[in-house]
């Protein structure tokens, strides 16, 4: 394998990392996404350290190495955002398909023109046809303008520009130098203050960013003042061309582009806007997302993710979150657990959001024919969502139990990043007689309760303080010291060709009602025989009857009990 120096582009780092240039890397070909081929390199650290791995692209001729330019609004960079807009929206076929109802925003910011100042309108006065972007951005701690009942009226005739936030004013400079006239912004275009108007626009959340041409996105900006573009010293994002020669026993090489493996996601995780739980469903919903990070301008859409290193395209191995639409999923349940984790991931201001933050998302995976949407989770396969969990290491600290969010088997009941164990293969070890939530409002919005009645052959009692007679990890939903001691597991579900048991553990709430406080998992196979083979003599000892109520036997005599989760 040869590397060979390419104008203007610096490998001396890469050739650092390598002891001498008989050491060859490893070449292993993988399957990636949309049919791609990576080849992934590797290249032993020196003294044995760990390695470093790069994700060449397939389309080896079409990409180039560009140069990071100093600052995000450079003329440069306006043309290459000219031509990511311009190229996805004429061949990308699946980032201008929307499978939601083409409906306009109640309100819009029309731009206006660098001497005509913008102002706010109705959509009720615009055809259903016009474009517009959408932006996601930071609220941040210090107080910004926005929509109030006061204001709403003048602004309909001039919002002024000097004073609005430094964000706003370049999401509509942006706006303009696009060629858009139309821009949506949250807090301008929601009236603050008035719940009525906050819930009937949380409602339209999915439409407004799908049905969006683009999604500007302040990635570098904690607040209002910081803004979109970039001006500071531009961290230079790892990038190389590689020679690959393409024949042992010739000297035929082609160029490869190479990044540090998951690059996107570094650029992306490290910005203080990707942190926000609200920001996932808008990357999620929008068919384009426009990413201004304090690095460099990352381009974001259903078919394909590009930056200012690699501007043509790349592949790191990184499906875009654009990219992950239900439609057409091999596993809509699966996919939605992966949605789950993701949205979990990030920080809620307020934490009563949690279901509306996720709301738009979960109104477009409501077309896959998922059954009835429960709180976060869904009829069909709810038996494996149960038994989602969360670790320690990403347990919320500071949980808020006095505001009601979600039954207690929601995931949407706890803080924290959440994990949900979905297998092809499974046994069922409960029956879900009846699942039903108290929607307040909006169906796929806030709840006001909620029942979880399932029938179950036994349970086991045990109490945190003592052991047990087989391995167990369990997952707690809460810090422990808010965790009772007497206690019950509740086995849910048990995969057929990977040994594991999942569960839940109990506590009670009111007479005759329970409550979900933790997950648990049985990993080998003489555990889950010893437990089964305990719950069978709970079982036929008749110990269990202190839990639920009578619900009839089952096929080896043992009673049932219908056991109600609150």
């Amino acid at each position: 394998m040869l590397f060979d120096s390419i104008d203007n582009i610096d490998i001396q780092k890469l050739r650092a990392l390598i002891p001498n240039e008989k050491s060859l890397v490893q070449v292993e070909e993988m399957s990636a996404h949309s049919g791609k081929c990576v080849v992934k390199l590797i290249w032993p650290m020196i003294g044995g350290g760990g390695a470093l791995h790069v994700f060449p692209a397939v389309d080896k001729n079409s990409t180039h190495v560009g140069i990071i330019q100093k600052s995000t609004e450079s003329d440069s960079n306006w043309s290459l955002i000219q031509k990511w807009l311009g190229k996805c929206c004429e061949s990308h076929h699946e980032c201008s398909k929307s499978h939601l109802e083409r409906k306009l925003p109640t309100r819009l910011i029309h731009v206006g023109k660098a001497d005509i100042a913008p102002c706010l309108c109705l959509s009720e006065n615009l055809p259903q046809e016009i474009q517009y972007l959408t932006l996601s951005h930071c609220w941040g701690k210090k107080r910004f303008t926005t929509l109030t009942q006061e204001n709403h009226d003048s602004f309909l005739v001039k919002i002024p520009t000097q004073i609005l936030s430094k964000t706003f004013t370049d999401a509509i400079e942006a706006t303009r130098r696009l060629g858009f006239q139309y821009l949506w912004i949250d807090s301008l275009c929601i009236i603050q203050g008035d719940l009525m108007d906050w819930k009937q626009e949380a409602a339209l959340m999915a439409n407004v960013y799908a049905n969006s041409t683009l999604n500007l996105a302040a990635a570098g900006a904690p607040d209002g003042d910081t803004g979109c573009f970039s001006e500071e010293a531009r961290k230079r994002t790892v990038g190389w061309k590689v020679s690959v020669r393409t024949d042992e026993e010739h000297l035929d090489c082609v160029i490869w582009d190479c990044t540090i493996p998951n690059f996107s996601l570094e650029l992306l995780h490290t910005s203080v806007l990707d942190s926000r739980a609200w920001v996932f469903q808008e990357r999620f919903l929008a068919p384009r997302t426009l990413h201004f990070t304090k690095d460099q301008l990352l381009w974001e859409c259903r078919a394909t993710m590009a930056c200012e290193t690699f501007p043509d395209t790349f592949f790191d191995g990184t499906i875009p979150l654009a990219g992950m639409q239900p439609h057409g999923s091999y596993d809509t349940t699966r996919l939605w657990g992966l949605v789950v984790t993701g949205y979990t991931r990030g920080h809620l201001t307020f934490s009563r959001d949690k279901l509306v933050a996720i709301s738009g998302v979960a109104r477009l995976f409501a077309l896959e024919n998922l059954g009835k949407y429960l709180a976060g989770m869904w009829e069909k396969d709810l038996v494996q969502q149960l038994a989602w969990h969360t670790y320690i290491g990403r347990m919320s600290q500071d949980q808020n139990v006095e505001i009601y969010r979600a039954p207690s088997w929601s995931w949407a009941s706890i803080d924290g990043c959440v994990f949900q164990p979905l297998s092809a293969d499974c046994e069922a070890f409960i029956t879900i007689e009846e699942a039903f939530t108290n929607p307040s409002h909006d169906p796929y919005g806030d709840v006001e309760g909620g029942e979880l009645r399932v029938k179950s052959a036994a349970l086991y009692q045990f109490h945190f303080r003592g052991s047990f007679p087989f391995n167990i990890v369990i997952f707690l939903d809460r810090p422990l010291h808010d965790i009772e001691i007497k206690s019950y597991l509740l086995p849910i579900f048990g995969g057929v060709i990977k040994p594991e048991l999942w569960g839940v553990i109990l506590q009670p709430a009111k007479p005759d009602l329970y409550r979900r406080v933790a997950a648990f998992r049985i990993q080998t196979i003489e555990d889950i025989k010893t437990f089964k083979s305990i719950l069978q003599r709970s079982s036929a000892a008749g110990e269990s009857t202190a839990v639920g109520e009578p619900a009839g036997y089952n096929a080896s005599g043992n009673q049932l009990r219908r056991i109600t989760i609150i």
